[in-house]
């Protein structure tokens, strides 16, 4: 019963984060002038939303290996999203204004390496 409170707990966390990256979408409208910075802050913003759908499509499953594929899918997603957010910060580290919403996907990112792995 342990495992099955354990995933049901990061299932949650993830919904979350994937709540917190629809956020990014408003950066895509603040840096619409530049269309390659748009990128990340659309990626970020659609894996979030991925989760999210998935989430809302499958949140009555509540068998063991169903909250177990959720979650490794999730943080897959997340992941991925969030590791674009931060090589993207090569792409946009000559300009301050685009380059300050990608640090605060490091903070983002451990929590969600934390989530999954502690």
């Amino acid at each position: 019963m342990s495992q099955m409170r354990r995933f049901t707990a990061m299932r949650r966390a993830y919904g979350l984060a994937a709540g917190a990256s629809l956020s990014f979408f408003l950066v895509v409208i603040a840096e619409a002038d530049h269309m390659f910075y748009i990128v990340d802050d659309a990626v970020v913003g659609v894996l979030g939303l991925v989760v999210l759908l998935i989430l809302l499509a499958k949140r009555n499953e509540s068998k063991l290996s169903s909250l177990r594929s959720q979650s490794n899918l999730f943080a897959v997603l997340l992941l991925i999203g969030y590791l674009v957010k931060l090589a993207w910060v090569a792409v946009e580290i000559h300009d301050p204004d685009a380059v300050g919403d990608d640090f605060s996907s490091i903070v983002f990112l451990i929590v969600l390496l934390a989530n999954r792995f502690l």
